[in-house]
């Protein structure tokens, strides 16, 4: 072969430093993937499977922002959306995905049957099971959740403070392997109420049997989750279940 050909490469990128930096930084990144201590190997050991990748844990396993958009390219990562990456295989597990995003908006809970259901309760008066969340801030639930799971947010005011292990409000669940904010029981048959004080008295006895039926209400919790409750029809209707469950 003519040398003159063979030299061509070098050549090449010494007359172009830009390149030569791309260059140089390609084989630096394909000789840590053939070594097996690069970002590659790092992300595919260390990050948990089954729930989406933010920017922060990335990061962590030492993938910046544009070698994530490399491995988009390349097929080792797939994008959902705006900062936020799956490997490519993975079934999302939703209560995963639900973690991801409470921990983007903290304010944020699984309410009312969804909350029940994170709790190991039957929700046998429910037509689908829906993620319900509930929150103080304006949030719009991402397309790739939604296309997942059927999901719904409602802006409703942040439950009031409560002292640590009263039982009241919302508390940490552990569900599928991630902890999620929920209702806890009590407070999740009223968000259930809220949803049906415009039904009948008979549709309101029906659905207040089935919820005796299946949750296990605390009598003292849930009186104190009715005094803290704003709407006055749904404390009715709360305070008519308590009185039949006792």
């Amino acid at each position: 072969m003519n040398p003159d050909w063979q030299d061509a490469p070098r050549r090449l990128f010494s007359w172009c430093p830009a390149i030569a930096r791309v260059k140089f930084k390609l084989l630096r990144n394909f000789g840590h993937m053939m070594r097996g201590d690069g970002p590659l190997k790092r992300m595919n050991t260390a990050l948990t499977r089954g729930g989406p990748l933010g920017v922060e844990e990335l990061a962590n396993a030492g993938v910046s922002a544009a070698l994530a958009n490399y491995y988009v390219k390349t097929g080792w990562l797939l994008r959902l959306g705006r900062g936020t990456f799956a490997f490519p295989a993975d079934e999302l597990v939703p209560y995963r995905c639900i973690a991801f995003l409470q921990a983007k908006w903290p304010r944020m809970h699984l309410a009312g049957g969804a909350a029940l259901r994170a709790r190991g309760v039957a929700t046998p008066w429910e037509r689908e099971e829906v993620f319900e969340f509930w929150g103080g801030d304006a949030i719009r639930l991402p397309e790739w959740f939604t296309d997942r799971f059927p999901a719904r947010y409602l802006q409703r005011g942040a439950p009031p403070a409560a002292l640590a292990g009263s039982g009241l409000g919302t508390s940490l669940v552990k569900v599928e392997g991630a902890f999620v904010m929920a209702s806890e029981p009590e407070r999740a048959v009223l968000e259930v109420l809220s949803h049906n004080t415009g039904v009948s008295a008979a549709g309101m006895r029906s659905l207040a049997q089935s919820v005796r039926s299946v949750v296990p209400l605390r009598a003292d919790v849930m009186a104190m989750e009715i005094e803290r409750w704003p709407r006055a029809g749904v404390r009715a209707a709360a305070a008519a279940l308590s009185q039949d469950e006792t």
